[in-house]
Parts: structure tokens; sequence; C-alpha cells
């Protein structure tokens, strides 16, 4: 039997030249248990757009390698989310 959860989450993009963000949203991401999920991002501004994760209190689970972002494998049975 696999357990898994869904969370929504919003990826907040900043353009350093002109400091107006959009928002790029992905509710449909499901990552089952003991896994890792890869996501690749993409911008729509075009080149030169490069990504960060910033203070959060989930800023732990996520690693951030270019347009790569993976997920932390969960476990639920140990009270990970």
């Amino acid at each position: 039997m696999s357990i898994s959860t869904n969370k929504d989450f919003t990826i907040k993009v900043v353009d350093a030249k002109k400091i107006v963000p959009f928002m790029i949203t992905t509710p449909d991401v499901s990552v089952p248990e003991k896994t890792e999920k890869v996501i690749t991002l993409k911008s729509n501004k075009g080149k030169g757009v490069s990504f960060s994760i910033v203070n959060d209190t989930d800023k732990d689970k996520f690693t951030l390698s270019g347009t790569a972002l993976t997920f932390e494998a969960t476990d639920f049975k140990d009270g990970g989310e």
C-alpha cells in the first residue's frame, strides 16, 4: 500500500534587474512516499532568469541546481511531510 499526500506550493520568481515578480504555481505535482521528485523550472521571460530558494519553513526539503528543483524523499510513517 502506498501512502501519499498532496501539497500545493507557489514559486515566486523575481527579475533582479526590474524587481517585478511573477508567479509560477504548480498545484498538480504528486510525489509518492520515499521517492524524490525533480521538476525542471522554466521561465516565459527569456534567457538570463535565475532561480533561488528563499527562507521558508520548508526550505530544507528542497534542493535547487540551475533549473532542477528536487523535493526531499518523504517518509509518512516517521512523521515526515
